[in-house]
């Protein structure tokens, strides 16, 4: 997300079903606009075994995970004709917390922990 970016609270939706969950937002920013985003975090019974499907406006991608030859996850990027290959993000992210390099602030780690929950009641008020 963009410095600037901010997830505007009222448009943070979820909605699921078994093996499938889509979570849907909009972010709002000075340097670009508005952006539809919306997250499916699915499971495969197949392989790739784990798929996240990111949508920005109208450009959707695939993230899956892999495994590479040092042991270490990585992460296969796949958006029409096109495939990268990274780091996965969540190394990444633990990597930048051992070395003391938080990628969020106290109050943005606050925020995303409660947009989580908000997600997971939608989930759980969805399935009643």
């Amino acid at each position: 997300m963009a410095d600037d970016a901010e997830i505007a609270d009222s448009t943070l939706r979820a909605t699921g079903r078994p093996y499938h969950a889509v979570f849907s937002f909009t972010t709002k920013s000075r340097t670009h606009g508005d952006i539809r985003c919306s997250v499916h975090a699915f499971r495969t019974f197949g392989e790739p075994a784990n798929v996240r499907r990111i949508v920005l406006d109208d450009m959707a991608f695939s993230i899956e995970g892999t495994r590479r030859p040092d042991g270490v996850y990585g992460a296969v990027y796949r958006t029409g004709s096109e495939v990268a290959e990274d780091d996965d993000p969540m190394f990444v992210l633990i990597r930048r917390m051992a070395c003391l390099e938080p990628p969020l602030d106290a109050g943005r780690a606050i925020q995303n922990m409660r947009w989580l929950l908000a997600c997971r009641d939608m989930l759980r008020r969805a399935a009643c």
